[in-house]
């Protein structure tokens, strides 16, 4: 548990804000990308970090199938179907910030 909480320290340093640390690392031969999220709540309005992380995603891609931004129909795991860069940029605009190392 120590190792875990020294690994997120710099990145989760806010002592009295509600925060959210989300990151990925995807690697297919010998290519590797890796994102990262943190999210801070906003007490004043009553929305918490995970509030945050988990509404604004979900309303994102409710948006784009509702606006046609999705080309499959049917049942498909998100991954394979809601096109990447523009739900980064979607949820961008709803003050979500994910950063993009290659």
């Amino acid at each position: 548990m120590l190792n875990h909480m020294l690994l997120l320290a710099p990145e989760l340093n806010y002592p009295d804000r509600d925060s959210v640390l989300v990151r990925v690392t995807a690697t297919k031969g010998d290519k590797k990308v890796k994102y990262e999220l943190v999210d801070l709540g906003e007490p004043q309005l009553g929305i918490t970090a995970m509030m945050r992380t988990t509404a604004f995603p979900a309303s994102t891609v409710a948006w784009m199938l509702g606006s046609g931004k999705v080309a499959k129909k049917g049942a498909y795991p998100q991954e394979l179907c809601i096109p990447g860069e523009q739900f980064i940029r979607e949820i961008r605009k709803r003050g979500v910030d994910v950063k993009l190392e290659r």
